[in-house]
């Protein structure tokens, strides 16, 4: 079962990134654009969350640590947006993966005392390693500083969903999670909302480039249902295995899935380097998975 969600979290994110990315390159023109796609998702998620029950009373803290996750979800989803129309698809995943993967692996060493074997330290190494290695570097020149600032951000804001996820399953009310997720994204979605009703009505009033319907509107839907399935998944997962294995896992199946997709989906070409990620990522998920002891 373990198997089965990690497989259908990996593949959502996926599935999630790719219909972004054409979004941004083909659709995103202002902030405006930015805050209105990104409304729908979270809207989504949020409609899915009270169907599953999530409309309930939860304590205090549980209500804490879903809108302080709902404040840097709203940053992630926006500034990875940014970052996407700005350069390339496959080295902001790696880049905002990479920096998210390094500070949510050490949360669980440092703050929660949960042992890392050699084994597993090798292995995290390695698949920042392979991240790099799968990149195609010769493709993607097109960057810039705004890109890597942005891409920095937002590695950093997703990286601190790690740490309210596993803050809300260490606490003294595990069970809440719907409740966690509900409060995540009323606060994602009443701060998206008022912040596209800012820049749309007062100010410079920066409207709207695109009609929500169609093609966008079923972008927005499919990155929608991809962000419920993750953070559903997600929340679970974190309680199940240690930050230092899945979250290293996870990203780094992220990465090897995208770059496959690249190879078989849009016919491009593995370069000997690659081959060589390919192999170093395989070897060193099976480390952080620990089936190499």
């Amino acid at each position: 079962m373990t198997a089965l969600l990690m497989f259908t979290t990996v593949a959502a994110a996926v599935l999630g990134n790719v219909c972004k990315n054409t979004f941004c390159k083909d659709t995103l023109k202002n902030q405006s654009d930015n805050l209105s796609f990104n409304l729908v998702g979270n809207a989504f998620v949020l409609i899915v969350v009270i169907i599953l029950g999530g409309a309930a009373a939860v304590a205090r803290e549980t209500f804490l640590y879903g809108s302080g996750m709902g404040i840097f979800n709203l940053l992630s989803g926006l500034l990875f947006s940014l970052a996407l129309a700005n350069g390339p698809m496959s080295l902001t995943t790696l880049l905002q993966l990479g920096i998210s993967l390094v500070v949510s692996a050490l949360l669980g060493p440092v703050f929660w005392g949960e042992a890392v074997s050699v084994c597993q330290a090798v292995g995290i190494v390695l698949i920042l390693i392979s991240m790099v290695l799968t990149s195609n570097a010769r493709v993607d020149r097109n960057i810039t500083f705004k890109w890597l600032i942005l891409t920095i951000l937002a590695g950093a804001t997703n990286a601190s969903l790690g740490l309210f996820q596993k803050l809300q399953n260490t606490s003294a009310h595990p069970e809440e999670q719907m409740g966690f997720l509900f409060w995540t994204f009323i606060f994602s979605t009443a701060l998206n909302a008022a912040w596209l009703l800012l820049r749309t009505k007062t100010g410079k009033k920066e409207q709207v480039s695109f009609e929500m319907k169609g093609k966008p509107l079923i972008i927005a839907l499919v990155c929608g249902v991809t962000m419920a399935t993750q953070h559903i998944i997600n929340l679970k997962m974190v309680g199940v295995l240690p930050t230092a294995v899945f979250f290293p896992l996870c990203s780094g199946s992220r990465i090897l899935l995208t770059a496959l997709i690249g190879i078989f989906g849009f016919k491009e070409k593995l370069s000997r380097r690659q081959i060589i990620g390919f192999a170093v990522g395989f070897v060193a998920l099976m480390l952080v998975a620990g089936v190499f002891g």
